[in-house]
């Protein structure tokens, strides 16, 4: 966070001093206030079924110098009318400090890992200020910002499952840098459908600043309305084969990266074509800004899988990727290609994909006619649309716990894939097993 005391903050909020001593610094802006530490300054948020003012005097006792309220609290506060509106204020105040360049990407599939990508390729050259977790909406992109001390540049990962939020978020954080992986078919419910989700994501390419850059997937169906939608604004394409950032020769997770008339090896810790897509949607928002080759090339290579997301576990003779942290149709793909691609007997365990809306049922089922198509013969799922679609062989589970129990008894060299949306939780069917390994 900025130092600066809390009389300058609440001048800047247009705001009242109730108790707080004006001159305190605050370390952190905090909205969580099991995570007070002394000298914080918490942000009493209405979240879900609780309000943060409920919480005012504990984060006082704890240490923090100040509580931002929009409510009468009986401890040392910064009032104001709307505590969410200011914490997007704070944020907006601490991106004018930064110095060099803000980073923005979104898109319905590999956002996360783009992110590490790019914070990867940055870091090789200078201090870094990137997103944490899932920090990506309206409360996390603010707080990510009101981290800034004095790092260089900031990647921000921008997350969305209806229209307008993009363009919230690209209020707040008036990024120079702008990508977007792909469209997918993913939060369609929030969305309204495709359509909706290539307007939603689009939004982070408007009132980009005439020194900007946008990057664009040249192989979505979505490229040619974005670009027309990007105007005279500066782009960068990226694609397999083609695009002005380019994979060639590809040889499992290795390929030649191509930008412009320089070429290099890349060899990526990550499995799958769509990694090569995420690197490319990295290296070229990093080409936006004048990275060197060698610079891209070793942040790429640096980055390793991590829980839920493709990290490879072992137990005995068999190897289980984690790939629990979230699914839509096309990271079903994704994914099982990843799989048959390490064992093309490998066992695939499938939860439930959500957000689909009226399309989830056909949706699910067409996840197992892909898994049929692309050659899988294993396939344990809780998802009866799923087993319908793959026919008669899939074998249908009621719950995690007797997946879990078949999986403990697994014992024979094979490869298993676990995935499914974060609110299925199927790492429950392989917990007991990872504590064994």
């Amino acid at each position: 966070m900025l130092r600066r005391d809390l009389a300058s903050w609440a001048q800047d909020l247009n705001a009242n001093l109730n108790g707080a001593v004006s001159g305190a610094v605050p370390e952190r802006v905090v909205f969580d206030s099991r995570a007070i530490r002394p000298g914080d300054l918490f942000v009493a948020l209405q979240t879900g079924q609780r309000d943060g003012h409920e919480f005012a005097e504990s984060a006082i006792e704890t240490g923090a110098v100040a509580v931002l309220a929009s409510q009468p609290v009986p401890v040392p506060s910064i009032q104001v009318p709307d505590t969410l509106a200011a914490l997007q204020t704070l944020g907006g105040l601490h991106r004018k400090a930064v110095p060099g360049k803000v980073f923005a990407l979104t898109g319905s599939m590999g956002k996360t890992t783009t992110r590490r990508l790019l914070h990867s390729i940055l870091s090789q050259r200078s201090s870094v200020l990137a997103t944490e977790g899932n920090y990506n909406n309206h409360i996390g992109v603010p707080l990510t910002l009101c981290r800034y001390t004095d790092e260089q540049d900031v990647v921000l990962e921008m997350g969305a499952n209806h229209q307008g939020e993009i363009a919230l978020l690209r209020q707040i954080a008036r990024p120079d840098v702008v990508g977007i992986t792909l469209a997918g078919p993913a939060h369609l419910e929030g969305f309204g459908g495709m359509d909706g989700v290539v307007q939603g994501k689009g939004e982070i390419l408007d009132e980009l600043p005439t020194h900007g850059t946008a990057v664009l997937n040249v192989d979505d169906p979505a490229f040619e309305t974005w670009r027309e939608r990007l105007g005279d604004r500066r782009l960068i394409s990226f694609g397999l084969g083609r695009g002005d950032v380019q994979a060639r020769e590809i040889q499992g997770r290795q390929f030649v990266l191509s930008l412009g008339d320089q070429a290099a090896i890349v060899a990526l810790a990550l499995p799958g074509q769509h990694q090569i897509q995420n690197a490319l949607c990295a290296a070229a928002m990093a080409h936006a800004d004048g990275v060197s080759l060698s610079h891209i090339v070793a942040g790429l290579q640096a980055v390793q899988p991590e829980a839920g997301r493709g990290q490879v576990l072992r137990r005995g003779s068999v190897s289980l990727i984690d790939d629990t942290y979230n699914a839509n149709p096309e990271a079903m793909r994704a994914a099982l290609q990843v799989l048959l691609a390490q064992d093309p007997n490998g066992l695939a365990i499938l939860g439930e994909m959500r957000e689909l809306g009226e399309v989830s049922e056909q949706a699910h089922r067409e996840v197992g006619k892909t898994a049929r198509e692309l050659g899988l013969t294993r396939l344990w799922t809780l998802e009866p649309n799923i087993a319908e679609g793959f026919g008669a062989e899939a074998e249908l589970f009621e719950d995690h716990v007797q997946i879990a129990q078949a999986l403990d008894a697994l014992d024979s060299e094979q490869w298993v894939l676990v995935k499914g949306s974060r609110g299925a939780a199927m790492e429950r069917c392989f917990t007991h097993w990872k504590e064994e390994a």
